[in-house]
């Protein structure tokens, strides 16, 4: 098990807000990044947004497995 970031955003669209999650990222920065991907992709998707802003952002230290996974063999 290692330590990982994952980033919960609270996103005003139009005049709803919504949660983004990221997934888990072994840097900041790579988390930021997909939470903005997210953004750009909804404001220009196939329902696209008319206004949209980030109005909070929660930084959480998660648990990842994903290195203890790779060790198992499926078969």
């Amino acid at each position: 098990m290692i330590k990982a970031i994952q980033i919960t955003g609270i996103v005003k669209e139009d005049s709803v807000n919504v949660e983004y999650e990221t997934g888990k990222h072994d840097s900041i920065s790579s988390a930021e990044a997909e939470l903005q991907e997210m953004i750009a992709y909804t404001k220009s998707g196939p329902f696209p947004v008319n206004n949209i802003k980030l109005i909070k952002s929660v930084y959480n230290i998660v648990e990842d497995y994903s290195d203890e996974m790779s060790d198992l063999k499926y078969g």
